[in-house]
């Protein structure tokens, strides 16, 4: 018979289990980018991906997609 440490345990490692799935599916749904120069700041970067969007096309940054909220 388990005791509450043991299902304690066992929850926790479900829990766990979860959550890492959870995050290799999120993970999995990030495009790819690649390696240039950002049309928003003009800095290179070692990843942009291309946007368009609020009329506004070309490859983007991090910075500059939250900025222009290209998502």
């Amino acid at each position: 018979m388990a005791d509450w440490i043991d299902n304690a345990a066992a929850k926790s490692e479900a829990e766990r289990e979860a959550s890492i799935k959870r995050a290799a599916a999120k993970a999995a749904t990030i495009e790819d980018g690649h390696a240039g120069e950002c049309d928003g700041c003009g800095d290179y970067f070692e990843r942009v991906v291309e946007r368009n969007g609020q009329g506004i096309s070309g490859q983007f940054c991090g910075s500059c997609r939250d900025e222009y909220r290209l998502g």
